[in-house]
């Protein structure tokens, strides 16, 4: 059974599959709602709207823009729990801190990634990974003086994808007119609604968007007709590896698929005044429920419900030029705190290259050398006290032993 066969038979029959193709599906609203106001007024245009303004930016991705490019990314989190297990392992993550960093040069086909943890502000592990066409090479930082070489299966397609950057495009636009050409203005409902908004009452417009079984039927009916031309098909082969005959049976076979929706899903934007302004968007189901409300220019307060669990919080996104910090708050009757993220972007970088001449293959690894990296991760303070605090975790205490 191939991908597109496989897909029409397991995502309709799956309601949870279908919540996280929505979720993605909403995200991909939201980043065009937030940046551009919608000038619609039908709950049809608003949607349609939002993903045109996201797919002409995806469009002005070009060749140069993936030559020479990095980043990096940051994490911290303080969590409290009122469950006492739960809390012993939150002590330990909340005194770490993850941050990584890449380096991309697709003409060279080389990529570097840094990654760095602390425990207690202590180094715990910093590790190199150099790629180069199909070659892999890892580095242990003051742990192990050579670069270990390692398998590197399919990274030489990352870097092809550059040249493939025109035939993405094409998908991209050809999947979004058939998308727009299988919704109906009857799948789409609005109403006019006050809510509260950062503790201030909105009067808003819900655009919703439902998804039923008979919707989604002739929706991925719609979907294999349009797509079930030469464009698609050539550009689809050239980036799958898969003939054209094989694409179009795949897209006849979905024709034929029987779909079944456990429960109905509402897909809502919320917008305001005559330009259609985002102000949230959610989606549901009789279950569950995803509320995301733009408070502010930077905040947002969020709300999830699924099956007996309810969380809520707040996420707070700073944008810089290119680089973003942000903070997301979590609150539930069993969880509380906060999350801490940042990423930055970088230009033009240089990936300086390895000395070949002092790297070894993994196999070749001798038992000495084995003991002396060994050796050498036990002796990081960062390392020596997280394996104290995990033997802690582990190791009843008398009063533990009362407890119970």
């Amino acid at each position: 059974m191939n991908e597109l066969e496989q897909t029409g038979r397991e995502i309709p029959k799956k309601k949870k599959g279908i919540l996280i193709v929505s979720i993605l599906f909403v995200v991909f609203v939201l980043l065009g709602t937030i940046l551009y106001p919608i000038v619609v007024t039908k709950p049809k245009k608003v949607f349609t709207t939002a993903i045109d303004k996201v797919t002409s930016l995806a469009k002005q991705t070009t060749k140069e823009d993936l030559q020479l490019y990095g980043g990096s990314f940051s994490l911290e989190m303080d969590l409290t729990s009122n469950d006492k297990n739960a809390q012993k392992v939150l002590d330990i993550l909340n005194q770490m801190q993850l941050g990584f960093a890449y380096k991309v040069d697709y003409d060279e086909e080389k990529m570097v990634i840094d990654l760095h943890t602390d425990y207690k502000k202590k180094d715990l592990l910093d590790l190199s990974m150099y790629f180069h066409k199909n070659e892999a090479y890892v580095f242990l930082q003051e742990i192990y003086d050579k670069y270990i070489e390692v398998e590197a299966k399919g990274i030489e397609e990352l870097f092809s994808s550059k040249e493939k950057t025109e035939e993405y495009q094409i998908l991209l636009e050809q999947v979004k007119n058939a998308f727009h050409k299988s919704l109906k203005d009857s799948y789409f409902t609005k109403e006019k609604i006050t809510m509260t908004i950062g503790n201030k009452d909105t009067k808003v417009t819900k655009n919703i968007f439902h998804l039923t079984e008979e919707n989604l039927e002739e929706i991925v009916l719609v979907l294999s007709e349009e797509l079930d031309n030469d464009t698609f098909l050539t550009n689809y082969a050239s980036l799958s590896g898969k003939s054209e005959d094989e694409i179009r049976d795949a897209l006849e076979s979905l024709k034929n698929e029987t779909i079944s929706l456990e429960e109905d899903m509402e897909i809502v934007l919320y917008t305001e005044g005559i330009k259609n302004n985002f102000v949230g968007l959610e989606f549901s189901d009789l279950s569950d429920t995803f509320v995301l409300l733009k408070e502010n220019t930077t905040d947002y307060s969020y709300k999830i419900k699924a099956d007996r669990t309810s969380i809520t919080g707040r996420l707070s996104l700073e944008k810089k030029d290119k680089d973003l910090q942000g903070t997301m708050t979590i609150n539930n009757e069993e969880l509380s705190g906060s999350i801490l993220f940042s990423f930055t972007s970088e230009e033009d970088v240089v990936i300086e290259d390895i000395d070949k001449n002092e790297v070894v293959d993994t196999n070749a690894i001798s038992l000495e050398d084995q003991e002396k990296i060994f050796n050498a991760l036990q002796e990081k303070e960062g390392i020596k006290e997280l394996l104290q605090e995990f033997e802690n975790l582990f190791t009843p205490k008398l009063y533990d032993t009362l407890d119970m």
